[in-house]
Parts: C-alpha cells; sequence; structure tokens
C-alpha cells in the first residue's frame, strides 16, 4: 500500500509553491497583483481639447479615438511614472505593450528615459498634482479616423530616498494609430522633461512671532 506523506510535508511544498509566486510577481514588477498587498488606483490623464482634421471638405467623426488614445497614455504613464518598480529599477515590461512598429524596440532601447530617466533608483514615494490630454485626429478622404496626436502635460511632485521633495514637469507629443482595433503609440517626436527641487520654508517654533504693542511711557 503506498504511504501517505505526512501533513508537514504538504505544508512545506504549500510555502514553497507560495513564495515562489510571490517572488515571480515581485520580480516583475508588479506587486499590486498580490492578493496582500493593496491595490493603488490606476492612473488616468484628464482628456481636454479634442479635433479633427480631414482631408476631405468634410470634417469626419473621430467616433471614440480620443478616449481609446486616454486608455493608452493612461496605462503608459501609469507604468511609466506611477508603478513603484519604475522608481526603484526600470518601468514594468508591459509598458511596451502600448508602442508599435518601429517605435516599439525604440521605446525598449530608451528604456528609463522615458519616464523618470537618471531619477530611476531615487524616488520613495511620488504624487501627480496635474495632468492634461488634448487629442487631434486625423480623418482619411473616407471619413475614417486614420491616425491621431496626444498632446500631454503631466507634473508630479516624487520625494526621493536622501529626503529630498522634487517637482517633475513632463510634457510630450505622441503619434498614435489603430492597430486591430487598439490605438498605440507609433512615435513620440518631442519629449521634454524638467526637475525642480522643492524648497520648503522652515515653520518657525511656537511662540516665536513677534508681539505687537507699544511701548509703556
Amino acid at each position: 500500500m503506498r504511504r501517505r506523506k505526512p501533513w508537514w510535508a504538504i505544508v512545506v511544498a504549500v510555502v514553497l509553491v507560495g513564495a515562489v509566486a510571490v517572488l515571480a510577481v515581485v520580480l516583475t514588477g508588479h506587486r499590486q497583483d498580490l492578493p496582500f498587498v493593496q491595490k493603488r488606483a490606476p492612473f488616468t490623464f484628464k482628456l481636454g481639447n479634442t479635433s479633427t482634421v480631414s482631408l476631405r471638405a468634410k470634417q469626419g467623426n473621430p467616433g471614440t479615438v480620443p478616449q481609446e488614445v486616454q486608455a493608452t497614455l493612461s496605462a503608459m504613464y501609469d507604468g511609466l511614472f506611477l508603478d513603484p518598480h519604475a522608481w526603484s529599477t526600470a518601468p514594468p515590461s508591459d509598458v511596451y505593450d502600448h508602442f508599435t512598429g518601429t517605435a516599439k524596440p525604440a521605446a525598449e532601447k530608451a528604456g528609463d528615459s522615458l519616464g523618470l530617466g537618471t531619477l530611476t533608483g531615487t524616488i520613495k514615494t511620488l504624487s501627480v498634482d496635474s495632468s492634461s490630454l488634448s487629442v487631434r485626429v486625423l480623418i482619411d478622404p473616407s471619413g475614417h479616423p486614420a491616425s491621431a496626436v496626444g498632446l500631454v502635460q503631466f507634473v508630479a511632485t516624487a520625494q526621493t530616498k536622501t529626503g529630498s521633495t522634487i517637482r517633475i514637469n513632463r510634457k510630450a507629443q505622441y503619434l498614435l494609430e489603430n492597430v486591430d482595433g487598439t490605438w498605440l503609440v507609433s512615435g513620440f517626436p518631442r519629449t521634454t522633461t524638467t526637475v525642480d527641487k522643492i524648497v520648503l520654508s522652515p515653520v518657525p517654533p511656537s511662540g516665536s512671532g513677534t508681539k505687537n504693542g507699544g511701548s509703556g511711557s
């Protein structure tokens, strides 16, 4: 008769399998996928002006293209700037799924410079102050959306591991095209990022204010 494994052997096996799964998720930069880690709300650009450029006299209808561009760029920025893995080592690999054609290998080669750049490895926390997205859709002669341009502005405040507070201001232009029903980034011709250190004004100690009042005679 086949002997049953002792209960402690089954417990050890379960613990080992769980540990391997946790390690795999952490190494791929998706800690928020773990059931015991609090999930953060995904970042979404605030959609502003939308416009169309038509290749024929009659203006076409952009349909839901602006919202689809918003979804793609929001998910991309979420990985580039809001994912804690991007703060410490590099953006998660699925960030590059938002690119297509020659833009994808170009983005993979650019790596960290698409997001935090030289700040990678120095960030402790980061929060978004403001964001805006405007979308222009090119309408082909048949009246269908052919391509799109997304102009974004993204401002965030970050705390560094050394205790400094910095403000990150990024302006960028992205070209997008429809690939099998999904709008993906096909080019990023203009991107600029400025970083300013925020110097907080010292708080005067309690009771150190100047008292008003005249001197007695």
